[in-house]
């Protein structure tokens, strides 16, 4: 029962104060010693100054994290798929060959792995659209996008059906998405990047291969598009694929790209196309782990930075990366362009990201009167502590709410 001051007759709730070395917030950046101060419904009521009576705990209190893309289903890989450097098509044929199999567990365990990591948000590309559920089991709230793939209508629209009727669940919502410009009908993009309140992603200009199929219709991509066209009689990829100077260049041309929309990799996007994508306000997400894995590229941040293009952050499969870490991933992104603060990548880990979730103004903040995801990120005393944060050490986490 909460206790009751005596002269109002009024409930006092009970406080909880929560304490650490340093406070890191997308509005307020990086700040000494401070203490949460959160009621009985984990709502936070105060930021304080710490008192003595305040066990401080030793590191950097920040919000949950944002994972913009990853393939939960891909989760039972104990290793990315393939040999370093063999390109989207290599990849992708590696992963046909992989002798891994996915069980009932897969999307959980990935899901339970993720959040123990430090994800609080999650947007996760389905195949089946099942994944809802493992999500929420595992802490996870976010948004489930059922990616639709197809160059004839008879066989997009009823996996775009499909997507449309996918299962939710407590703090997970669904979607349709499409797979990329390189697999996909005009018409179904249209289809399933069509605006709805749940903002939405695609992978687009991953691999300098899909620059060359869109544009000339040759390439690895090409022969693998001729080899699917000896299974599938009647696959007309060369008329039915849409024909522009790059993946962005034709989402663009259709009219797709937009504030809620995120672009998955761009490592091989042109600077007209980094104008492009900065006209409509689109996000780029990035996945510097994945991209070195599979094509050994990453994409130009800098220039992406300079045009002020909102950046967030995914760990893409466990196919394609070693685990679903996004520090990680940060880490890499701060060692490959040190010349950029390193606040855009926490930026890019919690508020960056929350562009990408429906109706939730509070992810990757911490703000008052919201009930936030606190995160402790383990990192010891010393000077530069963003820095050690993202110096590729597995820095211990644990989460306070």
């Amino acid at each position: 029962m909460p206790r009751t001051d005596r002269s109002s007759q009024t409930p006092v709730t009970a406080l909880r104060r929560v304490a650490a070395r340093h406070l890191w917030t997308p509005d307020a950046g990086l700040t000494g010693a401070r203490a949460l101060v959160l009621d009985a419904d984990h709502t936070l009521v105060d930021i304080a100054e710490v008192t003595p009576q305040d066990d401080v705990l030793d590191g950097i209190l920040m919000p949950g994290w944002v994972n913009c893309h990853a393939h939960l289903e891909l989760s039972h890989h104990p290793k990315p798929v393939g040999t370093p450097g063999l390109g989207s098509p290599g990849w992708v044929g590696a992963l046909y060959q992989s002798p891994h199999q996915p069980t009932p567990f897969t999307a959980e365990r990935g899901a339970r792995s993720a959040r123990a990591l430090g994800t609080a948000f999650f947007i996760d590309t389905s195949n089946s659209g099942t994944t809802a559920a493992a999500m929420s089991a595992a802490r996870l709230r976010g948004t489930v996008q059922v990616e639709c793939i197809g160059l004839t209508e008879d066989r997009w629209q009823p996996a775009l059906h499909h997507a449309h009727h996918a299962p939710t669940a407590p703090g997970v919502e669904c979607r349709p998405t499409a797979h990329a410009p390189i697999s996909c009908a005009p018409d179904l993009l249209r289809a399933a990047l069509a605006p709805s309140a749940i903002p939405v992603t695609i992978h687009c200009d991953e691999d300098p291969a899909d620059i060359t199929l869109l544009n000339h219709r040759r390439g690895p991509w090409a022969g693998f598009h001729t080899h699917l066209a000896t299974l599938r009689p009647h696959h007309p990829w060369r008329e039915a694929l849409g024909r522009a100077s790059s993946g962005v260049a034709l989402l663009d041309k259709l009219e797709l790209l937009g504030p809620r929309v995120g672009l998955v990799h761009l490592t091989a996007t042109s600077l007209l196309d980094l104008d492009r994508i900065t006209r409509a306000g689109s996000t780029a997400v990035l996945c510097p782990r994945s991209n070195r894995h599979i094509t050994g590229r990453l994409p130009d941040v800098p220039a992406m930075v300079a045009r002020g293009i909102p950046l967030a952050i995914g760990t893409d499969s466990r196919a394609s990366t070693p685990d679903l870490d996004l520090l990680a991933e940060a880490a890499v992104l701060r060692e490959a362009f040190p010349q950029l603060p390193v606040q855009t990548w926490l930026h890019a880990l919690t508020s960056g990201g929350a562009r990408l979730l429906p109706g939730r103004p509070h992810a990757g903040r911490i703000d008052l009167g919201a009930r936030p995801d606190l995160l402790l990120v383990e990192v010891p005393a010393g000077p530069n502590p963003l820095e050690r944060l993202l110096d590729g050490t597995r820095w211990p986490r644990r989460w306070l709410t």
